[in-house]
């Protein structure tokens, strides 16, 4: 693996695989070799060299593909009622339908959160060096609040002023959500006086379905060195763990609309009266919420004797309300420089934090 970005010093992914490397752990490849420039104390990675993965598929390819063909059978059935809780649920018991229906990916949704939950804790167990996890102090929360709104201001202001970039069919629901935008203020305000009993961890950075291999049983995570273009000093920072588990619930949401993005036969054909759209947008939200509702509950239970997230519903849950709305914001930014239609998944995704409450308990 070449990189295009090059600085001075340590490389965030070559540290990240060394670790988890001499950890011994089974489902990151492992690091065989570095490729570097140096002159005097100047070192600049240039490259890895690492272990090759055999894989079937990426994992956004294998649950995209998972749901068309879910879709494709489900049309026929009536769509159970929405779920109870927002875009996840922390506790309340799995719907037996639901169960029947979604299957086999729903386990590999719980065992891909419980790699997740292997994958954190694996870099949480130094006793000493860079990866020594730090307390979650309440000058860092503070710090992190202030940074959430700063996000979330930013991204309203730049949807304001972008709205010609906004396709037709979702103009309406962007201007709903520039108007609740003070409702999501007020989903991240308890975290200003709301104490956090947990750790930050180096992480990931970049956890989605794009940044892990499907073997055809089980689950690799690649690209570790973080969003390239930040300064690899910021990508170092450790952070909560909830900042992972946000961005890979959001990949959930997006493997539910792949196949309508990239145009897949059947999945257009059935876009095509207004009818089965609403069929296909409820059975979309219901997978989401429910592949990420299980990718989570399967983490907490991998992580539950460890200080990872806070012990206590209402508190875990206002961190990953944080982090969602945080990162929806990052993604809708994003989606508007490309002029992407995928915008409609952080567009979407936030108002259903204003309508559903975020995070079900």
């Amino acid at each position: 693996k070449l990189f295009r970005k090059l600085d001075e010093g340590d490389n965030p992914e070559e540290e990240m695989l060394r670790r988890l490397t001499e950890n011994g752990f089974t489902h990151a490849p492992k690091l065989l070799g570095t490729l570097e420039y140096r002159r005097g104390m100047e070192r600049i990675v240039l490259g890895l060299m690492e272990e090759y993965i055999h894989c079937e598929a990426g994992a956004m390819a294998y649950f995209s593909d998972q749901f068309q063909i879910f879709i494709e059978r489900a049309m026929t059935d009536q769509v159970p009622g929405a779920p109870r809780g927002g875009v996840i649920e922390l506790d309340g018991e799995l719907p037996k339908k639901v169960r029947e229906l979604f299957g086999t990916p729903l386990q590999y949704a719980r065992l891909l959160g419980g790699r997740a939950g292997d994958l954190h804790m694996s870099l949480a167990s130094a006793e000493f060096g860079e990866f020594v996890p730090e307390p979650f102090t309440d000058f860092y929360r503070q710090s992190i609040y202030h940074g959430f709104l700063g996000t979330l201001g930013r991204t309203m202001e730049f949807l304001r002023g972008h709205l010609d970039h906004v396709p037709e069919n979702l103009r309406g629901p962007a201007e709903q959500l520039l108007g609740a935008e003070g409702q999501l203020r007020s989903v991240l305000r308890p975290l200003r006086e709301t104490r956090v009993h947990s750790t930050r961890i180096r992480l990931h950075g970049d956890l989605h379905l794009d940044q892990v291999l499907f073997t055809g049983k089980d689950f690799v995570f690649i690209d570790f060195e973080g969003d390239p273009s930040r300064p690899a000093s910021e990508r170092r920072i450790k952070s909560s763990p909830a900042r992972d588990l946000a961005a890979m619930v959001w990949s959930f949401y997006y493997s539910s609309h792949a196949p309508f993005h990239r145009h897949a036969a059947g999945a257009t054909a059935m876009m095509e009266s207004a009818a089965n759209r609403e069929r296909v947008q409820a059975w979309a939200e219901l997978w989401a919420h429910w592949m990420g509702t299980e990718f989570l509950r399967s983490y907490r239970a991998c992580t539950k004797n460890s200080r990872l997230l806070p012990p206590e519903g209402p508190e875990l849950s206002l961190l990953l309300n944080c982090y969602l709305i945080d990162r929806a914001c990052k993604e809708l930014n994003f989606n508007l420089v490309q002029s992407s239609g995928w915008m409609s998944i952080p567009i979407e995704g936030l108002l259903r934090m204003v309508r559903g409450g975020g995070v079900g308990a």
